[in-house]
């Protein structure tokens, strides 16, 4: 079991994502696993995965408990992420809406608000595999979860919360 503490700041665990800096938060034990359980449904542990947007490298450990490999990138990385994270984990500094490694992986999940879907992430999700992203629709982000076809994508299922109604407090 992945330790959260090992990633925050003060080496504490609140209830709440913890930032590390204006982009980058640490995120609650509950989402990390969220969305692990969106990208592997179920038992993962021969899976290869991509992780766009390393942060504090908290999703990519929590990711290495069930799957047999991760490759997790980022624009810019956190100087403490590579420090906790397990052995098969591989970071590589990318950006990450325009890398492609050239490789498919089982499941691609993005770990950060993005405005639109990259090809690359498509190209990058095995037939079959699972994309997980949170969609920033203007108002907030929902989370979609698609499934790589022949096609191209499928959207099988999102996850978000409907927004605060201003006014309705009691």
């Amino acid at each position: 079991m992945i330790d959260r503490c090992l990633f925050t700041p003060n080496g504490d665990n609140p209830p709440f994502p913890v930032p590390l800096d204006d982009l980058c938060t640490v995120p609650t034990a509950e989402m990390a696993h969220l969305l692990a359980d969106l990208l592997c449904d179920g038992p993962a542990a021969a899976k290869d995965m991509l992780e766009i947007g390393t942060g504090s490298g908290y999703q990519a450990a929590i990711l290495a408990e069930r799957c047999r490999s991760v490759l997790t990138l980022d624009v810019k990385l956190q100087a403490s992420a590579a420090l906790q994270l397990p052995s098969n984990v591989a970071i590589l500094v990318a950006n990450g809406y325009e890398y492609d490694s050239g490789e498919q992986f089982d499941g691609v999940l993005v770990t950060f608000g993005a405005c639109r879907i990259a090809e690359s992430w498509v190209r990058q999700t095995k037939l079959g595999g699972r994309l997980v992203i949170p969609l920033d629709t203007g108002t907030g982000c929902r989370i979609s979860v698609f499934e790589r076809t022949n096609e191209g994508i499928e959207l099988l299922d999102v996850v978000a919360y409907a927004p605060f109604t201003p006014g309705a407090e009691a």
